[in-house]
């Protein structure tokens, strides 16, 4: 029920987004949405932390509209704040509005999602409540995600038990054997054998382009010993290693046998994917997502 409130309310959100786009002829329509979906995450977490309230704070109006608000302005800045450090990007600025708080909120607009939510809601749920509370349990899958721009994404699915895993493999995770790690918790928590296990290794910084000084090769023969050799190059004074090829080792060596893996460079493919390096940290991210469902027969 709760990802049903989440997709719905960050729907409505872009829409109304792209209605305020329209009137105010901003040029960044859908300033705030995700992955290219129609969908912006900040309004779904914002509305679930204001059904989350208890109902002493949310019973009337007012005081709907001032706990729903405050809830609301919470969850706006804490957004702003994961955007901004962890994908060093902002989809929104209140910089040029008076009365901010260092950009990420600002009064005019808190009170805004103040009256929107004390006279928006009631209408909203009344509506959407008795349709979601007949979505049979079948109908709702959950998703993992994660984010890279130069790391390796790792995606997991065994069609045995349906169990998922999702990992972001810097060159340390790769190191500490990470993907190892979500076989493992997979087998532990679901169930699955490593052998039945379908294993999807994504873009990333290509061997083209992986240039390390001495450490991180040193990190990978202590973890692997020298069969890790195969993957790594000293070109001059500097080392090469191939990321991919080495998850794909890790994942052979706990029993994974079915892997696939993408021939992409994000940094050779700049133009197509998020780079760290090729963008001089001035960048997105692109997210990897595998979503979980109900294993039938």
């Amino acid at each position: 029920m709760v990802l049903w409130y989440f997709w719905i309310y960050s729907f409505l959100g872009y829409l109304l987004e792209r209605a305020f786009a329209a009137v105010t002829h901003a040029e960044h329509q859908g300033r705030r949405c995700f992955l290219l979906l129609p969908l912006c995450p900040v309004y779904g977490l914002g509305m679930l932390a204001v059904l989350a309230l208890p109902e002493s704070l949310s019973s009337s109006f007012w005081s709907l509209a001032l706990w729903g608000g405050l809830a609301a302005t919470a969850v706006e800045y804490a957004v702003h704040v994961l955007y901004d450090r962890l994908l060093g990007v902002r989809f929104w600025d209140y910089s040029q509005v008076r009365w901010n708080l260092r950009g990420r909120v600002c009064l005019p607009f808190s009170l805004a999602w103040s009256l929107l939510v004390a006279a928006g809601l009631p209408v909203i749920q009344a509506a959407i409540a008795p349709a979601l509370a007949a979505v049979p349990p079948t109908a709702t899958y959950a998703a993992l995600l994660v984010f890279t721009a130069d790391c390796t994404p790792l995606l997991f699915f065994d069609p045995v038990t349906g169990a998922v895993g999702a990992a972001h493999a810097g060159w340390r995770g790769t190191a500490q054997a990470i993907g190892a790690k979500v076989v493992h918790a997979m087998a532990e928590n679901f169930g699955a054998k490593p052998e039945n296990i379908r294993a999807a290794i994504g873009p990333n910084i290509g061997m083209c382009h992986f240039e390390t000084d001495h450490d991180v090769p040193d990190a990978m023969r202590a973890a692997f010993g020298p069969e890790v050799d195969a993957y790594i190059e000293k070109r001059g004074e500097k080392y090469h290693l191939d990321l991919k090829q080495i998850n794909a080792m890790v994942l052979r060596r706990c029993g994974v046998k079915h892997i696939d893996l993408s021939r992409d460079c994000t940094v050779c493919s700049c133009d197509r994917f998020w780079s760290h390096r090729a963008t001089g940290g001035e960048r997105g991210s692109q997210g990897a997502v595998i979503v979980c469902q109900e294993v039938t027969g």
